[in-house]
């Protein structure tokens, strides 16, 4: 069998079991300390050297976000189901944060990256609400998307219809860019995350 739909065959299979939990709504869900598992175990998110564009057309760096916590999602606007899903959580997130988690701020990467353009983005940002001064929706190239869901450890398949399969995280990097909580699933309770956002070294 050829190597490469071997090595594509076995992400596929992981990928089908990351989601089997999930897929559905599943809320068996966890929230893990430091590091999370991926290519760049431990490393910083903003180390990552690629441009993006956020919702108004501006060029954006990961390195933009230094110096506060970072909730942040990759989904893309053409979701049905787990992506609105996600969203929602982060707002209820947002909502329950501590007062001393305020300056907490929230991205929304796209992994849809042929669709996402920053206007799309600032549609999707419009219909569901988001405050500009707290979101931040982030458009990237292939590359840009392919290396933060390997920093934060999420799994991502383009499916034929242009759809795509991909494992629900909610990940909360400190003031450094380094992973200090994952939950994974939709719907699930968010107060490992909370606690783990209050418990995160002021300036």
């Amino acid at each position: 069998m050829n190597r490469c739909w071997s090595t594509l065959r076995l992400d596929l299979l992981l990928l089908s079991a990351a989601l089997a939990g999930c897929s559905s709504g599943g809320r068996s869900a966890c929230c893990e300390p430091l590091p999370a598992a991926g290519a760049a175990a431990g490393a910083s998110v903003f180390q990552l050297d690629a441009t993006w564009q956020d919702q108004t057309g501006a060029n954006r760096s990961l390195r933009d976000f230094a110096g506060k916590p970072v909730v942040m999602a990759m989904v893309f606007t053409h979701c049905r189901y787990a992506c609105p899903a996600i969203v929602a959580d982060i707002r209820e997130i947002g909502a329950a944060l501590p007062p001393q988690a305020g300056d907490t701020q929230f991205v929304l990467a796209s992994m849809d990256d042929e669709r996402d353009s920053p206007q799309e983005l600032a549609r999707f940002a419009r219909d569901r609400g988001l405050d500009p001064a707290r979101f931040t929706l982030l458009h990237g190239n292939a590359g840009a998307v392919r290396d933060l869901a390997a920093a934060i450890a999420l799994r991502y398949v383009k499916t034929a219809n242009g759809e795509f399969a991909h494992s629900n995280l909610i990940t909360l990097l400190d003031r450094s860019g380094r992973v200090a909580c994952r939950l994974e699933g939709i719907g699930v309770d968010p107060a490992p995350l909370l606690q783990a956002a209050a418990a995160l070294p002021k300036k």
